[in-house]
């Protein structure tokens, strides 16, 4: 569903920045070629995260914008 979106939108997957909250998403993001931000559950390690290739982790969406600003 990733690469379809990318496609509709006419963008690289490359290109394009997924937001998710877990491990699934970050594993889907990897495989479909995008960068992934998420905010971390309480069951998946910081370091579990960023080492399965995480761009960034955040506590809060609004850290998006200081991120990405």
């Amino acid at each position: 569903e990733l690469l379809f979106a990318a496609d509709a939108l006419g963008v690289r997957p490359a290109d394009c920045l997924v937001v998710g909250d877990g491990l699934n998403d970050l594993l889907a993001a990897k495989a479909a070629g995008m960068q992934f931000v998420g905010k971390l559950h309480e069951f998946v390690s910081r370091k579990q995260f960023l080492k399965a290739g995480a761009w960034k982790e955040v506590s809060a969406l609004q850290e998006l914008d200081l991120l990405l600003g």
